[in-house]
């Protein structure tokens, strides 16, 4: 692509060189910035009934939110084309109000004054990096709107503007027509991976064999010499989960896992909750000690149903919102009880039966007795086998995509910030 004849310094790093003819500006000397401001809580409601309301990020989509509260009185409120950055972990985070809200203090808004409006709207999206870098907050990162005023932003005349939005307005579409593409492929491959878990897990790998009525409506026909049995029949150790206090956490030490740890149907211990002593690790293990192969089942909060297999000697433990569910040697095969509680049907009987306050909750004794098929232990292993290898092959094909969406996202925000601070030129 051509790039301009001659450039200066912008004397901001993320900006770096620019167009000689073009300007760098605080962004409060070329757009309105509104600071968002919360109203009263009995002032809002998920029924429809007044003004769509944004307190944060929350309801954010890749262009324009999707409002999920309400208010009928709002303090603040934005008008369409506004551009909406969120002040608050993440920060940064963009939309263009494709109507009017009223907004909150997790977020501000940009409204055009001199500035092309689609223009700024990428000229945001920019902000991102520099903005974290200035963040500050314990409990969550948040930036001022004097910080997001101030912040310097590169300008073009006004008759290059429209030409630089309209380009990657149509690049930028290319970009996520092919995104969108690849995630269908994903959800396709999700699909077809969890159709084959549900039917391995319940007809077998025989499909000329006798089936029998399982007595579960949700299960439907088992073959004929499977059984049907409760989950705490066919585990090595009763069903454990963490302990309920939180304890000292330390820079080294054991790793201490809860329900943000399990990932991909893995332990990803860069997620631990913290580290805790051997002492405490020692205490703790009196009630449970994860072992190889056994499965860590998400008991508490928004990720209840979640399993991961432990797949180390390493020691660690876990915290009360996961539970351990441990293999009976010669009764169930550990791995075909994986399978079985990735399936539609055991999720299914998780969400019927826990309990919903603020979040799920699912208790020892409702875990205990959700229904799991039992083949022989033989064709445990063999089922469990064959859907490993399938889910392999699956699980490599959506990696194979999710890595393509990844670098499509770099290209997508490599253009924006070169076309934003004019590394390229736009027309002749």
């Amino acid at each position: 692509m051509k790039q301009h004849l001659k450039y200066k310094s912008s004397g901001i790093e993320w900006i770096g060189e620019i167009p000689e003819h073009w300007a760098v500006k605080r962004l409060k000397y070329s757009d309105d910035v509104i600071m968002g401001q919360s109203p009263e809580s009995e002032d809002c409601n998920k029924t429809g009934i007044g003004i769509p309301f944004l307190q944060g990020n929350a309801d954010f989509s890749q262009l324009s939110p999707i409002p999920s509260v309400w208010c009928e009185v709002a303090n603040k409120i934005v008008d369409t084309d506004d551009i909406l950055i969120s002040v608050r972990a993440p920060v940064g985070a963009v939309n263009i109000a494709d109507r009017k809200y009223g907004i909150g203090r997790g977020l501000c808004a940009v409204r055009p004054k001199t500035t092309n409006k689609k223009l700024i709207y990428y000229q945001s999206l920019c902000l991102s990096e520099p903005l974290n870098k200035i963040a500050t907050g314990s409990t969550y990162t948040a930036v001022s709107v004097e910080q997001i005023s101030n912040m310097y932003l590169p300008y073009p005349p006004k008759e290059e503007q429209k030409a630089r939005a309209d380009f990657l307005d149509n690049k930028i579409a290319q970009v996520d027509d092919l995104i969108v593409k690849k995630q269908s492929m994903i959800e396709l491959l999700k699909e077809q991976r969890s159709v084959v878990i549900n039917e391995a897990v319940t007809k077998g790998l025989n499909p000329d064999v006798k089936m029998k009525d399982s007595g579960v409506e949700w299960i439907g026909d088992v073959p004929e010499h499977w059984d049907r049995v409760r989950l705490k029949t066919i585990v090595g150790i009763r069903i454990t989960d963490g302990p309920h206090e939180t304890p000292d956490f330390v820079d080294n030490g054991v790793p201490f896992i809860s329900a943000e740890g399990i990932y991909n149907e893995k332990i990803n211990f860069e997620s631990r909750r913290g580290n805790i002593t051997i002492d405490e690790h020692r205490r703790f293990c009196e009630k449970s000690k994860p072992q190889r192969n056994d499965i860590l089942f998400v008991k508490s909060g928004s990720t209840t149903g979640k399993i991961g297999i432990v797949e180390t000697d390493e020691e660690f433990n876990i915290w009360s919102p996961l539970a351990i569910v441990r293999q009976k040697l010669g009764v169930s095969f550990w791995q075909f009880m994986f399978f079985f509680m990735l399936s539609d049907y055991f999720q299914k009987q998780v969400q019927l039966f826990w309990s919903f306050g603020t979040q799920p909750n699912i208790g020892m004794n409702v875990l205990e007795n959700l229904w799991i098929t039992k083949p022989p232990i033989s064709e445990q292993i063999k089922i469990a086998k064959y859907l490993y290898n399938f889910t392999e092959k699956s699980n490599i094909a959506i990696e194979i995509e999710e890595k393509g969406i990844k670098l499509l996202n770099e290209y997508r925000m490599a253009l924006i910030s070169e076309v934003v601070t004019g590394k390229i030129k736009i027309g002749d």
